[in-house]
């Protein structure tokens, strides 16, 4: 089983945030998302914490002001 000193911010301990570094990290995937053409209009991710948080800069700053653009949460992506 995993633990972590730290506390998740959903309770489970296998589902840990970000560190510091990780967080700088999803910034650097977001400038590199935002140069890709054509331009990414749906995101397929995990339901983990972690792996919504590294998508968080990106879809601030790609689906703003635009309709349609999606984070679709797949539970069976991540999981063994």
């Amino acid at each position: 089983m995993y633990s972590s000193n730290v506390t998740s911010p959903t309770g489970i301990h296998s589902d840990p945030a970000l560190a510091g570094y990780g967080v700088d990290q999803a910034k650097q995937l977001a400038k590199k998302i935002l140069t890709l053409d054509p331009p990414v209009d749906v995101i397929y991710s995990s339901p983990f914490y972690r792996c919504l948080q590294t998508l968080k800069p990106t879809t601030e700053q790609l689906f703003r002001g635009r309709c349609g653009g999606k984070v679709r949460v797949e539970n069976g992506v991540g999981y063994t």
